[in-house]
Order: structure tokens, then C-alpha cells, then sequence
């Protein structure tokens, strides 16, 4: 019987920004030898955790599936949804067919829940006056932008108001205040 793993499921798992986690589950497909220890990585670990680090399959439990939990992570951008692999390695192995294997990864996808806009909330007031009484503002986007974004901000009757400043930027530092 030849060594290997066995990953259920082992494609269309989800994962999502919020942090809900989604599970599957590892088990060998013959018995070893001796102890096989797994590790198990995320290949993006900023969209993306796995949750035991390790796991260990002896020749009494080898066909006894082990959950691994693979949880979403929040990025604050607007990035869309992000496949990433859960991705076992073999770290000890006492048995020399498993010793070389080179186990099947998992795909997941990191369902984004960012999305592109801007927020716009009054601090003081909704109206202007003829005495030079101000409204103001807070302006922050809705996600981390990946580069500079300005915008120029104008009154639609600027016989009545103007608006100062006239130009807004945010970067990566400053998107949400």
C-alpha cells in the first residue's frame, strides 16, 4: 500500500474576513510504520490561518481523520475574494514512504468583505449661515487604499458656501481618520 494523505474536502472550502473559520479533515491513507508528524501551514497567512500547527498520525490512528480548522482573515482592503492553500508538510517520520511524501495542499478562498467608498459624517452643524457659521465634516474611506487617493471637494452653490480644503488625500497611513 503506498503512503498518503488524505484532505476532505480538499478544494471549494471558504473562508471569510470576519473571521468564520470552515474545517476539514487529514488522515493517512495506509498505515505507517512508525510516527508520522504533519505541519500544517497557511500559504498566506495575512488571508488565512490553520489551527492545530501540527499533527501527529500513529500506526493505531493513522485512518482517524484529524479536523483542521482554517479561519478567515481581515485585511481592511477591498482586495475581492483571495485563494490561498492549506499546505501539510511531513516534519518527522519514523516511517521511510512517508518520510518522502509530498502531500496535497487544500485550496481555500478568503471571502473579502471590504468594499471601496467613502464616509462622510457631520461634526458640527448642517448648516451654513450668512455670519460665516461653518459646517463641518470628517471624510475617511471605506478600505485601505493600496496607493494615494484624492479627491477635490466643492459646494454645488458656491455663491452660498465654499468648501475648504478644496482637495482631500488619503494613503495607507490615513484611509480611516
Amino acid at each position: 500500500v503506498t503512503a498518503g494523505l488524505v484532505l476532505t474536502p480538499s478544494t471549494g472550502l471558504l473562508t471569510f474576513e470576519n473571521g468564520t473559520m470552515t474545517s476539514l479533515t487529514i488522515a493517512l491513507s495506509s498505515p505507517p510504520t512508525g510516527d508520522v508528524t504533519l505541519k500544517l501551514d497557511s500559504s498566506d497567512p495575512s488571508e488565512g490561518t490553520v489551527s492545530p500547527p501540527n499533527v501527529t498520525f500513529t500506526p493505531l490512528n493513522w485512518m482517524a481523520p484529524q479536523v483542521i480548522s482554517v479561519t478567515g482573515v481581515d485585511d481592511d482592503r477591498a482586495d475581492g475574494n483571495q485563494p490561498y492553500l492549506v499546505v501539510p508538510t511531513i516534519e518527522t517520520s519514523a516511517d521511510q514512504d512517508y518520510a518522502k511524501l509530498d502531500p496535497p495542499n487544500a485550496e481555500v478562498t478568503n471571502i473579502d468583505d471590504d468594499s471601496p467608498g467613502i464616509t462622510l459624517m457631520p461634526t458640527t452643524g448642517l448648516m451654513t449661515r450668512e455670519d460665516l457659521t461653518s459646517a463641518t465634516f470628517t471624510v475617511v474611506l471605506n478600505s485601505k487604499p493600496s496607493g494615494t487617493v484624492a479627491f477635490d471637494v466643492t459646494s454645488s452653490r458656491p455663491e452660498e458656501g465654499v468648501a475648504s480644503p478644496a482637495t482631500l488625500q488619503f494613503s495607507e497611513e490615513n484611509w480611516n481618520g
